[in-house]
């Protein structure tokens, strides 16, 4: 009986230790997926931007042609 209670006591500390480090892992991953939710947004910005200036170069062009 005592080497079944010491077996047992021994997966428990295993199990914990295990949580303490699953844990750990889930703190790193929610702190990622904020700095990913950043970039999105400050790549999101650099897009409008380039789809301006492309937008502006065409209807410069566009409009030397018609006034050619």
């Amino acid at each position: 009986m005592a080497v079944l209670v010491d077996a047992q006591g021994e997966k428990m500390d295993n199990i914990e230790e295990n949580v303490a480090n699953a844990g750990s892992f889930i703190h790193g991953g929610t702190n990622s997926l904020h700095y990913a939710n950043q970039m999105k947004k400050k790549r999101k910005g650099w897009v409008y931007w380039v789809w301006g200036v492309i937008l502006i170069i065409l209807i410069v062009c566009i409009i030397s042609m018609l006034a050619s």
